[in-house]
């Protein structure tokens, strides 16, 4: 007996220990290879047994395993523990021995039970067992097709049954060793007797314009077919199902009660259904946020009163200012603002009531103080000199503010005049002040006691010369009566004058402003030259210059020389004093000099 292993890419020969053996009588010789020490062992077995043979084959733990060997010889440690070893199986020499005689082997398989079972059932399979040996080749048809085939290692042939679709299908096992074949079929039969699985949760109430609600059907079958949603017997929606759990999203919806029915069909023809009840509440007034109370000056812009607000089911608002109607209308759900610009200083209690169509209520206050701190704007006239005895000076004060109340007038700190203040512009006469320094003060004060006050300094001065008329020269006849000088000289403010004769103070006194007048009788023949000069209180003066001639009667000149010179004489010595006369007579002075000193 020559064997061969090929062991890697070597091979090994072996000629067992015995050389021949008797004629139908078989030996048996097992090799053994060790990978620690890479050498064989062949052992040479005596025992013998009638019609027997061995075969080489591998199996899943990578060892050899003989059939109808002594038990002991079946497995040893680190026997045929190899890759790729073969044993080719021959006998050569031949021993000697008779015709070889073959044991009639037959093949057969058991017949496993016919399978009804539910779609979507789970660990289906069909197992055919042998009741022979050393089979070779088996194959698995389903119907008409070939679903497996392959070497069998003498166990169980299995054949998967799962996932079927619906209806009724024959396997065949059939088995092949040397010719012959065993086979047998087994009808496996699909069905769906199952409705859709469905569950549904349980009736819920939720708050109207809360988000997030949903209700989740848990459903399932294994042959889907398509959803039917009903609200109040309504259809709601309707599709497609895949087999997996139904959501359906309640957003939106209005207050009140809702059925939901969920209706799931296979494709078999089953129908389940689960009814939800929602109720769809309000319990919630309207959400109202106003702001803190405040204040404002009077007059500035941009003031106004923000409520947040909201609600799902908004109807209506109402704003009362002091408990009084002040507005309303429809509301939309959203915030309101108030513009509260313009209001006189004063306290305001604006109310806000919100309402929505639950009759739900809501009301926020919010307290508006209006002020006045600002003071009245006034104008600052410039100061005021003037000549004293003029007319038409007044002082034009200008003032603003939006509530202006009254005004005082002060002369020199004494309340002047005082009156209401109705109009921007205040006019306040200055004429008739006396010489010298003046202030007027006035104080605007508004409504709310604020106050602005300004003052204006007058000066009134005297720059202005008396007046004084000019009179003609008087002339009289010596010893004549009733001959008088008589000025009307004015000023404002007369003080005093005096009369010069020849340059001689004659006549002083207090001047009131009313005539001056002087007594000229009794002066002797001549010429005098009379100065008036009149003054005010600020040193103004002015003067008048008259000629005074008195002259002689002739009888005086003529009446001592008369009886001695006769007639003739007479008229030569009148013309002969007129020409004296003439000649000695004063000149006045220059216009210039005459009226201002």
């Amino acid at each position: 007996v020559h064997l061969e292993w090929r062991i890697a890419d070597a091979y090994t020969d072996f000629i067992p220990a015995w050389t021949d053996c008797e004629a139908d009588t078989w030996y048996s010789c097992e090799w053994r290879f060790s990978q620690e020490a890479f050498t064989g062992h062949c052992w040479d077995h005596g025992d013998t047994f009638t019609g027997g043979y061995y075969k080489s084959y591998p199996t899943a733990s990578g060892y050899l395993k003989y059939f109808n060997v002594p038990s002991s010889h079946e497995t040893r440690p680190n026997s045929y523990w190899t890759d790729d070893v073969y044993i080719r199986n021959y006998l050569a020499p031949e021993p000697t021995h008779g015709s070889w005689v073959y044991e009639s082997v037959s093949v057969e398989i058991d017949h496993p039970s016919d399978v009804l079972y539910e779609k979507g059932a789970e660990a289906h399979e069909l197992r055919w067992s042998h009741t022979s040996f050393l089979p070779e080749t088996f194959e698995v048809w389903r119907n008409e097709s070939l679903v497996d085939s392959g070497v069998w290692d003498g166990g169980p042939i299995v054949a998967d049954i799962e996932n079927l679709s619906l209806g009724t299908y024959n396997y065949t096992n059939v088995i092949h060793f040397n010719g012959t074949e065993a086979s047998d079929v087994v009808m496996v039969r699909v069905v769906d007797t199952t409705a859709p699985y469905v569950v549904g949760p349980s009736d819920f109430v939720y708050e109207v314009g809360t988000p997030g609600h949903f209700i989740v059907w848990n459903a399932s079958d294994v042959l889907p077919d398509s959803y039917w949603i009903t609200m109040n017997e309504t259809d709601y929606g309707h599709g497609d199902w895949n087999g997996l759990s139904v959501a359906y999203n309640l957003t939106g919806l209005d207050l009140g009660m809702y059925l939901f029915t969920l209706h799931l069909n296979d494709t078999s023809g089953h129908v389940t259904a689960d009814l939800i009840t929602v109720w769809i509440v309000d319990t919630t007034a309207p959400y109202l946020v106003g702001p803190s109370d405040f204040v404002y000056e009077a007059g500035t812009p941009g003031h106004f009163i923000v409520w947040n607000a909201s609600d799902v089911l908004p109807d209506s608002y109402w704003i009362t200012l002091n408990e009084t109607d002040y507005g309303r209308g429809n509301w939309n759900g959203v915030s309101i603002t108030l513009n509260v610009t313009g209001f006189d200083p004063a306290m305001y209690l604006f109310t806000l009531q919100l309402n929505d169509t639950s009759g739900h209520v809501t009301t926020d206050s919010v307290t508006v103080i209006v002020t006045d701190t600002t003071p009245p704007v006034s104008s600052h006239p410039v100061d005021v000199e003037y000549e004293f005895g003029t007319t038409g000076h007044r002082i034009h004060w200008t003032a603003i503010d939006l509530y202006p109340g009254v005004y005082f007038i002060y002369q020199n700190a004494v309340l002047n005049r005082s009156d209401v203040w109705t109009e921007s512009t205040v006019e306040f006469s200055i004429d008739a002040l006396d010489l010298g320094d003046h202030n007027f003060t006035i104080v605007f004060r508004d409504l709310y006691g604020n106050t602005v006050r300004d003052t204006v300094f007058v000066l009134v001065v005297d720059t202005t010369h008396p007046l004084i008329d000019e009179i003609n020269d008087l002339t009289y006849l010596e010893g004549s009566t009733g001959n008088h000088l008589i000025w009307h000289p004015s000023d404002l403010k007369p003080i005093s004058y005096a009369v010069y004769v020849n340059g001689t103070l004659k006549h002083s006194g207090i001047w009131n402003g009313s005539t001056i007048g002087i007594d000229v009788d009794g002066y002797l023949p001549g010429v005098y030259a009379f100065q008036i000069i009149v003054s005010d209180s600020s040193g103004n003066s002015a003067a008048d210059w008259v000629i005074l001639t008195v002259t002689p009667t002739i009888w005086t000149m003529v009446l001592p020389y008369l009886p001695s010179i006769g007639i003739a004489a007479l008229v030569i010595f009148i013309l002969a004093a007129a020409a004296r006369y003439f000649r000695s007579r004063p000149q006045a002075p220059a216009y210039s000099d005459k009226y201002y000193h």
